[in-house]
């Protein structure tokens, strides 16, 4: 197995691209965090499922199409393909109807800007890969009296360093809305790969946190079922408390033995819960109680109940004392650093994602593995403040990626990827102008090119053949306004 070995910039290769008119309504927002010098995406997305998935899609269309496409070649080495299309037929019954759209509004969006391998077969396939191949892992979830006051929660996920997921990170935040535009629980982050929808791990406006790693029990494992990445969107989208996260998890269609650990910071009883779930029962193990024995099936597992935490490592819960030992020794003191310092502690060679999350505060940090050799835990953690998308969902109206508001006559300009080194797609919305004009200049302010305007909104690609490396100014002019946006050239 290869990985890519394309810098993080070097996805689109385009000569030519088909551009459609897209979804009718909502919005797409693309910016990027820095992790020693390397790229995780966030990408904001707001309306409904379909569109959403469009946004998503024309935002990281390039990025998606490099990673699925290499996973599935990485993927056909060590499983069947006959089976991963056998496993998605089985599981797609069991997909709620909106991550269907969404998945059609991707599909779309990544055929329209020259990435038709981005199908839906290719889509259900991937789908199907996680319930195929889990694999050890660990997480926690801690509220008080285990902690300072806040609810933290980890994840690590431990697995194939050759896929070459890590070098395709995303923080996705989704602002869902109905088709007039009027926003609907719950707005709500995800942490993964580009094109890879569900959650393995992720955060709602309402504070809860959600964990997954494989299980090892008594349990059969059947594919006729949810897919567990998309069980636990579920719990992203509706639920507010942990009593509503167990409603839904219990009263599942599952499919394969998992753990899953859920926090909630307002809940009026316990605020951690561990599930240990399989295709023909599940059971809700709340903080402060032992395990029942049939969950201990491995000789070397280990749980010491603590009041206001759970946790479990490894499949078979052979890494549980290192968990225990690390939160007693912070019992009553947790803190952001405690929780990064646990989940450090719990990193293995093969730690894809590592995903602290604080849901007091609504606030995340990721670290993504480097290449094949460095794992996420001894990396740097990326810092974002969720709250502050999540109020996205009521404040901002149109597509933006210059990170303010404006009004929805107002003209509109998104430069993506941004930095770029070969082409970017410049996506205007001239707001209620019924024309304007795009101009790009260099530094010394020299005309590079320009383009007339007539459609309200559009996307043109902007390849740099004579240009040097260095920093670039568009400006989009209409009756209603001008908006300047700095775009960065690397060849």
């Amino acid at each position: 197995m290869r990985r890519l070995s394309l810098p993080v910039f070097c996805f689109s290769l385009l000569i030519a691209f088909a551009v459609s008119a897209g979804p009718p309504g909502g919005w797409g927002k693309l910016e990027y965090r820095t992790q020693e010098q390397d790229t995780v995406w966030v990408v904001t997305v707001s309306g409904t499922p379909y569109e959403m998935g469009y946004h998503y899609g024309r935002l990281l269309a390039p990025q998606v199409a490099a990673n699925l496409t290499h996973f599935m070649q990485v993927a056909s080495n060590v499983m069947n393909p006959a089976l991963l299309s056998v496993a998605a037929r089985a599981l797609r019954p069991y997909v709620p109807a909106r991550y269907l759209q969404m998945m059609r509004g991707l599909a779309d969006a990544c055929a329209d800007y020259g990435h038709p391998e981005v199908d839906m077969t290719l889509l259900y396939r991937m789908m199907a890969v996680p319930d195929l191949s889990e694999s050890g892992c660990s997480l926690f979830a801690a509220s008080r009296p285990a902690t300072n006051g806040h609810t933290y929660q980890m994840r690590n996920l431990d697995w194939y360093m050759t896929t070459g997921l890590q070098r395709y990170p995303v923080v996705a935040v989704f602002l869902p809305t109905d088709t007039l535009g009027t926003p609907q629980p719950q707005p709500h982050a995800t942490v993964g790969f580009a094109g890879v929808f569900g959650a393995i791990g992720g955060l709602n406006a309402s504070g809860l946190a959600v964990s997954e790693i494989a299980g090892f029990f008594h349990d059969r494992e059947v594919l006729a079922g949810e897919p567990m990445l998309y069980l636990l969107w579920d719990v992203l989208w509706d639920a507010t408390t942990v009593a509503e996260a167990e409603s839904l998890i219990l009263g599942a269609h599952r499919t394969n033995m998992y753990y899953y650990a859920v926090s909630d910071p307002g809940s009026q009883g316990p605020r951690t819960r561990l599930f240990f779930t399989g295709y023909d029962s599940a059971f809700s193990q709340p903080d402060g109680q032992p395990v029942h024995r049939p969950y201990l099936r491995a000789d070397t597992a280990f749980y010491e109940p603590l009041a206001g935490a759970v946790y479990w490592k490894n499949h078979d819960g052979s890494g549980n004392r290192l968990l225990y030992s690390e939160l007693s020794s912070r019992y009553g003191v947790l803190d952001d650093a405690g929780a990064i310092a646990i989940a450090r502690a719990a990193g293995v060679p093969a730690t894809l994602v590592s995903v602290i999350t604080d849901g007091t505060d609504r606030e995340l940090y990721v670290s993504f593995a480097k290449g094949e050799h460095t794992p996420a835990h001894v990396r740097d953690y990326v810092y974002l403040d969720l709250k502050r998308y999540f109020e996205m969902q009521t404040t901002t109206v149109a597509l933006e990626t210059g990170g303010e508001s404006r009004r929805a006559d107002a003209p509109g300009l998104a430069i993506a990827p941004n930095p770029f080194n070969d082409s970017a797609v410049l996506a205007y919305d001239l707001g209620n102008a019924p024309r304007g004009s795009l101009a790009i200049f260099d530094v010394r302010g020299r005309l590079l090119r320009r383009w007339e305007l007539t459609q309200a909104r559009g996307d043109l690609r902007w390849t740099p053949d004579t240009a040097t490396s260095g920093v670039y100014f568009l400006r989009l002019e209409t009756s209603r306004g001008v908006v300047v946006r700095k775009a960065s050239y690397v060849k």
